[in-house]
This record gives structure tokens, C-alpha cells and sequence, in this order.
């Protein structure tokens, strides 16, 4: 399933190109109600307070992933900070980067956080994947990186995947490691689970 969806992934992305860019740029779109679901999953009160800040886990997207690029602007804009993954062993560690030069190429060909950038927890996680279904279910690349943290962080954070409208099918297997998500991001809809 992962190499039939990895190849669906990349013919969309190549069969749209003109297209791909603004396609991202409408994930913009769903920032506020991103935030106002993490308010209420995790009983946050942006109303009483809305200078609170969330610490939002995205990623640097690799290959035919979507680019969540326009959709952290936009939730910078809303005052919140983004972070991005270091894999570290099998674990996953979250840290601040201001710049690009702050990133360097990982061993598994990802673009990371580099030696100087500070650890944070977040709160929500932005994940690619290669599919998902709408139980939830999410397949990835088939490491359990975010499985392992999603499980690690337990109730105290929202995940949330980020996909090309093509990568949604009707069942994705389970197994007993495997988390489930709270929604997907598409370009056309904010599914939510």
C-alpha cells in the first residue's frame, strides 16, 4: 500500500505542477480553525486569552509531501510558534529554527533542525503522510516515528495530518502501535475525526 500510495502521491504532484503552489497556499485557509480546534481539544481559552502562544510542530516536506510553508506564515500571523522535527535514534525531538540557514540535511535525506536550535514541546503536530482514511488512520512512511511520539506526548497534543486531496482512501490497515489522528488538511477540506 505505501509504494502504491507514494506513486500516487508523486504523479499528482508531477500530472499538477502548475497548480501545486497555489494548492498549498490555500491550507492558509483553515489557520484560525486549526487554532480554535487545538482550544477545544485540549480545553485552551484563546477568547479569555488569546495572546496565548501554541507551540505547533510542522515539517520540512520531502519529495510529492505537500509543503505546509503558507500555512505556518499564517499561523505565525496568529502569534503562535512553529517548530520542526530532529530525528533523534527512533525518537522524534521538536526545536525552534529562525532561519533557513539554521537547517541541515539528515542522514534520511530530511531537512532538520540543526546542532543549535533550541528544544521545545509542542501541542499540535502538522505530520505528512502517505494516506488516510476517515477513521482517523493515518499511514506514513512505516518507521513509527510519529507513533512513537504521539504516544509519548499522549492527550497533551492534537496531530493533525497534512495531504494532497488524492491521498484519502477508503480503509488503512491497522496495527497495534499505530496512533490515531484528530484530522487531515487538504487544499479543499479540514477533516476532522
Amino acid at each position: 500500500m505505501r509504494s502504491t500510495l507514494r506513486r500516487l502521491r508523486q504523479d499528482y504532484v508531477l500530472q499538477h505542477a502548475d497548480e501545486v503552489e497555489r494548492e498549498c497556499a490555500t491550507l492558509t485557509k483553515y489557520a484560525q480553525e486549526l487554532v480554535e480546534l487545538h482550544a477545544k481539544t485540549l480545553y485552551c481559552d484563546y477568547a479569555s486569552n488569546p495572546a496565548t502562544k501554541v507551540v505547533i510542530a510542522s515539517f520540512k516536506p520531502h519529495s510529492s509531501e505537500i509543503n505546509p510553508g503558507h500555512l505556518e506564515q499564517a499561523l505565525k500571523k496568529l502569534g503562535h510558534d512553529i517548530v520542526w522535527p530532529r530525528v533523534e535514534g527512533k525518537n522524534l525531538k521538536f526545536l525552534s529554527a529562525d532561519q533557513a540557514s539554521d537547517f541541515v540535511l539528515s542522514s534520511f535525506g530530511l531537512l532538520e533542525p540543526g546542532p543549535s536550535a533550541t528544544e521545545r514541546v509542542p501541542s499540535l503536530i502538522l505530520m505528512p503522510l502517505l494516506g488516510f482514511d476517515g477513521q482517523g488512520q493515518r499511514l506514513g512512511q512505516g518507521g513509527g516515528f510519529y507513533d512513537r511520539t504521539l504516544k509519548r506526548l499522549g492527550a497533551n497534543v492534537l496531530a493533525i495530518g497534512l495531504s494532497w486531496d488524492c491521498q484519502e482512501v477508503a480503509n488503512i490497515p491497522v496495527e497495534a502501535h499505530d496512533m490515531p489522528i484528530a484530522g487531515v488538511i487538504t487544499p479543499s477540506t479540514f477533516h476532522h475525526f
